[in-house]
């Protein structure tokens, strides 16, 4: 199934039901259902998306309620239409760096940022209401010592339980 950008990141609802595509060029998301049967993909009404920035690294919330990407230099999030699965973005959540990969522990409600420039880690907690992100104290953490004077740029980010 062809998408309108250049995907740059893939990620799958908990229910295994829907994929979606983060892309640049133009900046949006493509939004799939998946047939169970076959691993077919249909593209979801409306799909895509539009995102404001450039975006990369989705990842999606235990409740499969907010879809969340990072732009380069926040996280951008979006509000997933239960009955549809249509996306709608609801704006941004202001890091400390530049947020270039993300990784959520949707157990917890914690949402962790990489900025690849500063080498370190931002934790936002996740309001279970509302899905806004607040920056928790403390953050951002070094990933090492002396981190912010290295040009190391690493690019990846996971949490697994």
């Amino acid at each position: 199934m062809p998408t309108g950008g250049s995907p740059n990141g893939l990620v799958v609802d908990h229910t295994a039901t829907h994929l979606y595509a983060a892309e640049s060029q133009p900046n949006e998301v493509s939004g799939f259902s998946i047939n169970s049967s076959t691993g077919a993909l249909t593209a979801i009404p409306g799909s895509p998306f539009s995102a404001s920035y450039p975006i990369h690294s989705p990842v999606i919330d235990a409740e499969d309620k907010r879809l969340h990407v990072a732009n380069g230099t926040d996280v951008d999030c979006f509000l997933v239409d239960a009955s549809s699965s249509a996306l709608t973005e609801i704006g941004l959540s202001h890091t400390n760096g530049r947020a270039v990969a993300l990784a959520l522990d949707g157990p917890d409600n914690f949402l962790y940022a990489l900025d690849n420039v500063g080498n370190q880690i931002e934790v936002f907690s996740i309001d279970p209401t509302g899905g806004s992100l607040t920056l928790i104290t403390g953050s951002p953490f070094a990933l090492f010592p002396g981190a912010g004077s290295q040009s190391l740029g690493p690019n990846a980010i996971s949490v697994q339980h």
